[in-house]
Protein backbone atom coordinates (compact mmCIF):
# COMPACT_ATOMS: atom_id res chain seq x y z
CA UNK A 1 0.00 0.00 0.00
CA UNK A 2 1.42 3.16 -1.50
CA UNK A 3 1.74 5.93 1.57
CA UNK A 4 -1.04 8.74 1.01
CA UNK A 5 0.88 12.71 0.60
CA UNK A 6 0.50 14.64 4.25
CA UNK A 7 -1.11 18.17 4.67
CA UNK A 8 -1.61 20.56 7.07
CA UNK A 9 -4.37 23.58 7.28
CA UNK A 10 -3.38 27.13 8.43
CA UNK A 11 -6.40 28.89 9.47
CA UNK A 12 -7.57 31.45 12.04
CA UNK A 13 -11.11 29.91 11.65
CA UNK A 14 -11.55 26.71 13.24
CA UNK A 15 -15.02 25.75 10.66
CA UNK A 16 -12.87 26.43 7.74
CA UNK A 17 -9.83 24.17 8.98
CA UNK A 18 -12.20 21.40 9.25
CA UNK A 19 -14.49 21.86 5.99
CA UNK A 20 -10.85 22.09 4.37
CA UNK A 21 -9.74 19.01 5.94
CA UNK A 22 -12.42 17.24 5.17
CA UNK A 23 -12.87 18.14 1.27
CA UNK A 24 -9.36 17.28 0.46
CA UNK A 25 -8.83 14.20 2.48
CA UNK A 26 -11.76 12.94 0.71
CA UNK A 27 -11.58 14.35 -2.67
CA UNK A 28 -7.77 14.24 -3.41
CA UNK A 29 -6.98 11.72 -1.10
CA UNK A 30 -4.19 13.12 1.26
CA UNK A 31 -4.04 12.78 5.08
CA UNK A 32 -4.69 15.46 7.23
CA UNK A 33 -1.79 15.64 9.78
CA UNK A 34 -2.87 18.43 12.06
CA UNK A 35 -4.41 22.11 12.04
CA UNK A 36 -3.24 25.34 13.43
CA UNK A 37 -5.09 28.22 14.15
CA UNK A 38 -1.43 30.61 14.69
CA UNK A 39 1.86 31.01 13.53
CA UNK A 40 3.37 29.27 16.28
CA UNK A 41 0.78 26.40 16.20
CA UNK A 42 1.80 26.07 12.26
CA UNK A 43 5.54 26.33 13.55
CA UNK A 44 4.80 23.11 15.51
CA UNK A 45 3.13 20.99 13.49
CA UNK A 46 5.66 22.04 10.43
CA UNK A 47 8.56 20.41 13.06
CA UNK A 48 6.82 17.46 14.41
CA UNK A 49 4.87 16.33 11.07
CA UNK A 50 6.78 17.78 7.88
CA UNK A 51 3.71 17.81 5.80
CA UNK A 52 4.06 17.55 1.50
CA UNK A 53 1.82 20.11 1.54
CA UNK A 54 0.88 23.40 3.88
CA UNK A 55 -2.33 25.26 3.09
CA UNK A 56 -1.97 28.57 4.63
CA UNK A 57 -4.33 31.55 5.11
CA UNK A 58 -2.28 35.01 4.56
CA UNK A 59 -4.43 36.40 7.33
CA UNK A 60 -4.23 35.33 10.68
CA UNK A 61 -5.34 37.54 13.75
CA UNK A 62 -2.74 39.45 13.91
CA UNK A 63 -0.24 37.59 12.79
CA UNK A 64 1.40 37.61 8.94
CA UNK A 65 0.62 34.18 6.88
CA UNK A 66 3.48 35.41 4.58
CA UNK A 67 6.13 35.34 7.17
CA UNK A 68 5.26 32.41 7.88
CA UNK A 69 5.35 30.96 4.31
CA UNK A 70 8.36 32.85 3.62
CA UNK A 71 9.72 30.47 7.00
CA UNK A 72 8.44 27.90 5.30
CA UNK A 73 10.57 27.95 2.21
CA UNK A 74 13.57 28.56 4.11
CA UNK A 75 12.99 26.06 6.51
CA UNK A 76 10.85 23.49 4.65
CA UNK A 77 11.97 24.05 0.74
CA UNK A 78 10.36 20.30 -0.05
CA UNK A 79 6.88 21.78 0.79
CA UNK A 80 4.58 22.77 -0.92
CA UNK A 81 2.62 25.79 -0.28
CA UNK A 82 -0.91 26.53 -1.18
CA UNK A 83 -2.30 29.83 -0.41
CA UNK A 84 -5.92 30.93 0.66
CA UNK A 85 -7.45 34.38 1.43
CA UNK A 86 -10.62 36.01 1.59
CA UNK A 87 -8.89 39.35 -0.07
CA UNK A 88 -10.01 40.74 -3.47
CA UNK A 89 -7.24 42.35 -4.36
CA UNK A 90 -4.74 40.59 -6.84
CA UNK A 91 -2.19 42.15 -5.36
CA UNK A 92 -2.63 40.86 -1.95
CA UNK A 93 -2.74 37.33 -3.16
CA UNK A 94 0.51 37.73 -5.55
CA UNK A 95 2.81 38.95 -2.77
CA UNK A 96 3.69 35.67 -1.55
CA UNK A 97 5.24 34.70 -5.13
CA UNK A 98 7.39 39.00 -4.94
CA UNK A 99 8.55 38.21 -1.59
CA UNK A 100 7.90 42.08 -0.35
CA UNK A 101 5.20 43.34 1.66
CA UNK A 102 2.16 44.64 0.50
CA UNK A 103 -0.49 47.92 1.73
CA UNK A 104 -3.72 46.91 2.31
Amino acid sequence: MAIRPTFIVVDDHPLYRHGVTMLISQELHLDCVGEAGDVAGAIELLASTKPRLAIVDISLQGQSGFELMHFIRSEYPDTFILVVSMHRKTSTASAPSRREPVDS
